[in-house]
């Protein structure tokens, strides 16, 4: 007895083949269809291609001409443009040139006048200074050349300490304790202090008892009261501007308006 399964594997099978058959059929039938159009379309151009009509010789010459005259035309349109912007870049060179010295002629012309200006004015500048800086120096030389001081001596600390004086001495010491009140003098520019109080007591009548030692000169006693009469420690010192310096009076360099003082002490 036949397997159905069997028989519908086959019956299929067959159908398949039926259908690629066709297929192959109708595939063949296309290919014939296009080869056949595409012969037909080439046998349609081919009287079209020869019956197109001849172009004649003069017709050619003359498009030739009026190529070649239109060429012409073009260059010449493109020469002339080029000329008259070459015109037009020369004319504004120069006119840039031409404004360029006019500028520097100014600038020149100018500056000029400013550093003539500035001369003018350094000049009377330097006249204006010359007389006062000739006068401030005429004026300062005869400035150095002499200077003024005060001088004064004093002895005040011996009216506390009478009983300390030296026996004999009591007459010489003033009831206000002052020897010589403030003098102005006038001494030679770079003078000393002992300059200044020898002349000052020769002015006023004042005794001076002054003293060589290592250290320079220094004043060992004023109308008749010296060092040591009102004590082992007594004597007499000098300040300048209210400070005691630390050189010998004749050491000491005097400036302009200085205020010199002797004091004794005890």
């Amino acid at each position: 007895m036949p397997n159905p399964s069997y028989e519908r594997r086959r019956n299929a099978n067959k159908m398949k083949n039926k259908i690629n058959r066709f297929c192959l059929c109708l595939i063949s039938a296309l290919l014939c269809l296009c080869l056949l159009g595409g012969c037909a379309s080439g046998f349609e151009e081919a009287p079209r291609v020869s019956t197109t009509a001849p172009v004649s010789q003069d017709q050619d010459e003359s498009a030739m001409t009026e190529k070649e005259a239109k060429e012409k035309e073009t260059v010449k349109a493109k020469e002339q443009s080029s000329t008259s912007k070459a015109q037009s870049t020369a004319e504004k060179s120069y006119e840039a040139s031409v404004a360029y010295k006019k500028a520097t002629a100014k600038a020149s012309t100018t500056s000029a006048k400013k550093k003539t200006a500035t001369a003018k004015k350094a000049s009377s500048q330097k006249e204006k200074t010359t007389a006062p800086s000739y006068a401030k120096a005429t004026t300062a030389a005869s400035e150095e050349e002499y200077i003024s001081c005060t001088v004064e001596i004093e002895c005040k600390s011996i009216l506390g300490n009478m009983d300390s004086l030296k026996k004999g001495h009591e007459a010489y010491v003033p009831s206000d304790g002052v020897i010589m009140s403030r003098v102005s003098v006038t001494v030679k520019n770079k003078s000393s202090v002992y300059d200044a109080v020898m002349l000052a007591c020769e002015k006023q009548g004042v005794s001076v008892n002054s003293v060589n030692s290592a250290y320079g000169k220094y004043i060992a006693g004023f109308n008749n009261i010296d060092e040591k009469d009102c004590g082992a420690q007594s004597g007499w010192m000098y300040t300048v501007n209210g400070a005691y310096p630390s050189k010998s009076c004749d050491k000491y360099i005097l400036k302009n308006h200085d205020s010199i003082a002797f004091t004794y002490t005890c």
